[in-house]
């Protein structure tokens, strides 16, 4: 075992392949153990300290009178070792850890004057501190943690996870598939860089939420086109399949492709010009298209989908269900229940119904304005057995699924 010491200078200073003690003094120092069980003393550190040590058995960071400390760099230990960071003062307290081969190193500074903090190469937990900091997961898959105050997150490369605190904050996922969540802080900003991320805007505060490149998912509770606060969604052309989750009425803004509706509650979901999926949840919901080629689903309760323009396909699920395709030939499916298709004229293309049961109460409803007749003039539809064509003055707007038994007088109502 050796004692190594610097002095007001910035050292390197070299261990043994034995359990050495390194007495940084003053000045920046860089510390290599060159492995044993070593143990660090930091004592007026004032700017940054680069540790480097390999195949750790037992290691202890001790942090001594480090009033103005800065940085804590490059802190790199083989994962499959224990070690633990003790503190000497209250000015810094990392939390003690046990680090085996599946287990990620723990940061844990308790101190406002340090601002930055560095990550290993390994898979970290770090916790922020009450000062405004800046953390640099670096590689591996991260935890980290911004705490109380304005606070810059960066996952670095890896499947990070980001969390803000109580105050505004900016996470940057960086490469890998990363969780980003701004926290209780007001107007956070999410970019989640490169790969398939999950950007969460939970919370009472407006986010600006930016996927990047890569198949995202952002996950909101209000949505400003409809009066609320709302967290706006940023994302470019060509940058992916992006997925928008939703517990209030949502309406998908530009170069975003999905919605999902959460929860129960009674909300509506609207796309935009790209070929959408909309997906229902648990409550009654209002879904619409809006131009492109969609894809709406209903899924329980009493649900309306309307296709507008394009060729969509509706499915109502289970409950009474209104599927209304619009223009374009689409595919309507009711489900379970006694569901009503709409036709608002016979020129809108040819949709193709695939469940109508009029056992189960369907109906089939016209627009009396749109197909310019009366209440009164049943007479003018008719249905080809052999075909499963429905007409309206010899001009198909619709097409059954076989053996439907459809009868004009029995199974339209018109409006």
């Amino acid at each position: 075992m050796a004692n190594i010491s610097g002095d007001f200078n910035d050292n390197y200073l070299i261990g043994t392949p034995e359990s050495d003690n390194f007495f940084g003094d003053q000045g920046n120092d860089t510390f290599d153990g060159l492995g044993g069980a070593d143990n660090f003393v930091f004592n007026n550190v004032t700017h940054i300290v680069d540790v480097h040590t390999v195949d750790l058995y037992i290691h202890e960071v001790h942090v001594w009178s480090s009033d103005n400390y800065d940085i804590i760099n490059n802190f790199a230990i083989n994962e499959d070792r224990v070690y633990s960071i003790v503190p000497v003062t209250q000015d810094i307290i990392p939390q003690p850890i046990n680090s085996g081969a599946q287990s990620p190193n723990d940061f844990s500074p308790n101190s406002g004057e340090i601002e930055y903090i560095f990550g290993t190469t390994g898979s970290d937990i770090i916790n922020g501190t009450s000062a405004n900091d800046i953390i640099y997961g670096r590689s591996g898959n991260d935890i980290i943690y911004g705490y109380d105050a304005k606070d810059i997150l960066y996952g670095g490369t890896g499947d990070d996870s980001l969390y803000g605190g109580a105050n505004t904050d900016e996470l940057y996922g960086g490469g890998g598939n990363d969780y980003l969540n701004g926290g209780e802080g007001l107007n956070n900003v999410l970019y989640g860089g490169a790969g398939n991320d999950i950007l969460d805007g939970r919370d009472i505060s407006s986010d600006t939420l930016i996927g990047g490149p890569g198949n995202d998912t952002y996950i909101v509770d209000n949505n400003p086109v409809f009066g609320d606060l709302g967290d706006p969604i940023i994302e470019y052309l060509n940058e992916g399949t992006d997925t928008v989750q939703s517990s209030a009425n949502y309406r998908l803004g530009a170069n975003l492709e999905n919605l999902i509706l959460l929860g129960s509650d009674d909300i509506g979901g609207l796309g935009n010009a790209l070929d959408n999926r909309i997906e229902g949840n648990a409550g009654k919901n209002f879904l619409i298209g809006d131009d492109g080629n969609d894809y709406l689903l209903g899924y329980g309760d009493k649900d309306v989908l309307v296709g507008e323009a394009g060729n969509d396909i509706l499915e109502g699920g289970a409950g009474d269900d209104i599927l209304d395709g619009g223009s374009g030939s689409d595919i309507l499916t009711g489900g379970a229940g006694a569901d009503t298709f709409v036709f608002s004229s016979p020129f809108n293309g040819i949709d193709s119904i695939t469940d109508f049961k009029y056992e189960e109460g369907d109906k089939i409803q016209v627009l009396a304005r749109g197909f310019g007749i009366q209440q009164d003039e049943l007479n003018k539809f008719t249905f080809d057995s052999r075909s499963n064509a429905l007409l309206f003055n010899q001009i198909q707007f619709a097409s059954l699924q076989p053996g439907s038994n459809f009868i004009p007088s029995l199974n339209i109502i018109i409006v």
